[in-house]
């Protein structure tokens, strides 16, 4: 390869050596799309540039237009100074810590602090000058005391006792010193809480009182070991381990923990006594059969239809699909399907029975519609869960608050007339009339959501106050354009100059307002008469 083919095929960027990748420009992809983005291939000048930061001896990584990390960035925006200040010293005489509050370091302002409220409270360990916490302690010989688990003896400041107070608790076994009505803390707010204030421990029987208030055993070793063979874990339910428990849920034999049965390949499945498998020592068969052993150990594998008697196999798979015959099911599908082929509607049964409701005896109004409490419904004398049918001797018309309160009571059940009868007495009071349930708008099948309109042409009417679209223009809507629309209601050329407005030259000295790629008009061109050709 020759010089002049090394010079065309490198990127045209004053120290780039990388491969030029668009030819149309001479330039690499990275500075092309820094062109494309900024303008410009070497960048926009508002970016941060790379680099070390400008501090002096400092290594970070510049992260700002001036130059700075972000350390030293932070720094100079809350001092002024990109100094870092010495810390003030404490203005207590012969004190070299450094400041923390108000000119003082935190000792000194602790004990000007505890001083300030109370000239006494002054820790009373000799050679302590620090302020109290409690028990007349500072901070640091208080937590020595609890550590020492002596804070019940310790006593309590002069100031706080008084002096017709008893020396102990009133509550029996309690050697605390009380504070209000004679009994301790934990006394004091477990009486005015309603608790009991005698606790006792349900293994040994031991006193509770100072122990948190949700726990119930003094030790590990009182609560109670689980009952499984050759165990003694705690129990957490039914007096079983959580490894026993696993197992009763399961429906195992309870056995040892860490053994195991051993099972031979192919035996029989625990559920439907099918071989499980040449290479499998499993005790199911499948997932169906684990999940019925699971959930169902005692449930029945079949049952006979109420109708005709035959024999419904529940382990076989419900209408052709992957999903089993419910338990549930009390017809077989011959009987189904010719019972739902015999169905009959409200208004059907009311042309037979009349205008009374089967459980009530109260007439059912014709002009009631869902979701009213005495519209029409479709009552199942003998119901589908006792083994009834579809076929026209079982059904009855009936109210739909009386068809809700039934539900699958038996066939004699019958509601009293008296807890309807104020329903009905108000809807002929106040002369209702059936809600229109199709939209009101012509060509219009849907259903009605508000003011007789179907949401589609109810939100029309409130946008454009009409259930008709308005004609879309076609026209620019800039004056005197007569240019087809583009976008937004406007030509390409007035989008385009949308798109560009409040947006300025990227050459420098150039405030004329950018019409393509971040350049004004003349500088377009030009940057189009002065690109390279195209090889």
């Amino acid at each position: 390869m020759t010089s002049t083919d090394s010079r065309i095929n490198t990127c045209k960027v004053d120290g780039c050596a990388r491969k030029v990748s668009i030819k149309r420009h001479a330039l690499c992809e990275k500075h092309y799309q820094a062109f494309w983005k900024y303008g410009d291939p070497n960048g926009s000048d508002k970016r941060v540039q790379g680099g070390p930061c400008a501090v002096p001896d400092c290594g970070q990584p510049r992260s700002s237009r001036e130059g700075y990390c972000q350390k030293h960035r932070l720094r100079f925006l809350r001092t002024g100074s990109l100094e870092k200040r010495k810390p003030l010293d404490c203005a207590q005489p012969h004190c070299a810590q450094p400041a923390k509050v108000k000119g003082l370091c935190q000792r000194h302002y602790d004990k000007a602090r505890g001083s300030a409220r109370n000239t006494t409270r002054i820790c009373t360990v000799e050679g302590c000058d620090r302020p109290t916490k409690a028990r007349g302690r500072c901070p640091r010989h208080y937590s020595e005391l609890q550590r020492a688990g002596a804070l019940d003896s310790a006593p309590l400041l002069s100031d706080e006792r008084t002096s017709s107070s008893p020396a102990e608790c009133v509550e029996s076994n309690c050697t605390r010193t009380p504070t209000k009505d004679g009994r301790c803390v934990i006394h004091h707010n477990r009486f005015r809480a309603g608790h009991r204030i005698d606790r006792l421990c349900r293994g040994c029987g031991a006193d509770l009182t100072g122990k948190p208030s949700g726990q119930r055993y003094c030790t590990r070793d009182c609560k109670p070991r689980c009952s499984g063979p050759e165990c003694d874990r705690i129990a957490i339910g039914r007096g079983l381990c959580s490894s026993h428990l696993k197992q009763k849920n399961a429906g195992e034999v309870l056995r040892p923990i860490g053994t195991r049965v051993a099972r031979p390949s192919n035996a029989p499945c625990d559920w439907c006594d099918d071989p499980v498998g040449e290479n499998n020592t499993g005790r199911f068969c499948s997932v169906v059969c684990r999940n019925l052993a699971r959930r169902h150990a005692a449930a029945a594998i079949s049952g006979e239809c109420a109708q005709c008697g035959t024999t419904i196999d529940y382990l076989a798979p419900a209408n052709g699909g992957k999903r089993l015959t419910p338990v549930s099911k009390r017809l077989c599908d011959d009987c189904r399907h010719r019972s739902a082929s015999l169905y009959m509607s409200a208004e059907a049964l009311r042309e037979r029975d009349g205008d009374d409701c089967s459980l009530c005896g109260l007439p059912v109004p014709k002009d009631a519609v869902r979701p009213h409490p005495l519209a029409p419904e479709v009552d199942h004398v003998l119901p589908i869960s006792r083994g009834g049918t579809h076929d026209p001797e079982n059904l009855a018309l009936a109210h739909k608050t009386c068809n809700i309160t039934k539900g699958n009571k038996p066939a004699r059940w019958k509601r009293n007339p008296d807890e309807v009868a104020p329903l009905l007495a108000e809807w002929e009071a106040s002369g209702m009339i059936p809600t229109r349930t199709e939209c009101s708008v012509d060509d219009c099948d849907r259903r009605a959501e508000s003011y007789g309109m179907c949401q589609k042409h109810r939100r029309r009417f409130l946008k454009h106050g009409t259930t008709e679209l308005p004609p879309k223009p076609t026209i620019c809507s800039e004056d005197g354009c007569t240019k087809p629309i583009r976008a937004r209601g406007l030509c390409k050329p007035h989008y385009q100059r949308g798109l560009n407005r409040g947006k300025t030259c990227s050459e420098d000295g150039c405030e004329k307002e950018s019409n393509t790629r971040g350049l004004c008009k003349p500088h377009y061109n030009r940057w189009l008469r002065d690109r390279p050709a195209r090889t």
